[in-house]
């Protein structure tokens, strides 16, 4: 026997509501909670899904009923395994728990006391650079200071230079995920996704090496 599911709408054949969503996505959840609650159906990418929000919702999914969840399953309409590879939001058990274990030192209390320092300098700079221009773009400006720290922190950039290639790259790998059509050809938003993936893959690819061979790996050089 099937239970009935929530109220909402697929939307058109195949796109159901993509575009919709790619137009104004905060718009189109506040006008689907207003509707249906914070349940819903849709379907967006091809793929049939359903949408909860809230505090109840997450506590639902994330911790008591997790294990009625998968993560790829889920994830891949936006983390494409042509783009992402084996990606930690594509796996499942105890595959996706090593790997998280391997990340979350980086995130953890020790670790983050150690990157105050570099966050304090980088906003003091950023913070001068704003009040000399007197008009900025608030969205742009933090979405470059919130990468040159994870950039400087995370990635191995020493240099300005080195953040601002990584920013660039990292953006036109990220366009991928709402990518849409998905057309793997070098004028394309999604084609521009791969061709940034394996720039992105041959920058990490080096840091290794010039560890081993006794340089800073924050020396990297960055393509221009």
């Amino acid at each position: 026997m099937s239970l009935p599911l929530p109220p909402g709408s697929y939307g058109l054949p195949i796109l159901g509501e993509t575009l919709e969503w790619r137009r104004d996505r905060i718009g189109f959840l506040r006008r689907r909670y207003q509707r249906y609650g914070p349940i819903w159906k849709s379907a967006t990418y091809g793929q049939r899904e359903i949408t909860m929000l809230g505090s109840e919702a997450n506590a639902f999914i994330l911790s008591t009923h997790r294990q009625h969840f998968e993560w790829g399953g889920g994830h891949e309409i936006f983390f494409d395994r042509r783009l992402f590879g084996e990606s930690i939001f594509l796996l499942d058990g105890e595959e996706h728990l090593h790997q998280r274990a391997f990340i979350l030192p980086a995130f953890h209390g020790r670790a983050l006391r150690g990157y105050f320092e570099t966050i304090r300098t980088l906003c003091g700079e950023y913070a001068e650079r704003w009040a000399a221009r007197g008009e900025i773009v608030a969205t742009d400006e933090l979405k470059q200071l919130t990468f040159e720290v994870a950039a400087k922190l995370l990635l191995g950039a020493e240099t300005r230079e080195q953040s601002a290639w990584l920013t660039r790259t990292f953006d036109a790998f990220g366009r991928g995920m709402t990518a849409f059509p998905r057309w793997p050809v070098p004028w394309a938003t999604y084609g521009r996704a791969l061709a940034a993936r394996d720039e992105l893959h041959d920058y990490f690819r080096g840091l290794p090496r010039i560890s081993r061979a006794g340089v800073s790996a924050t020396t990297r050089s960055c393509p221009t």
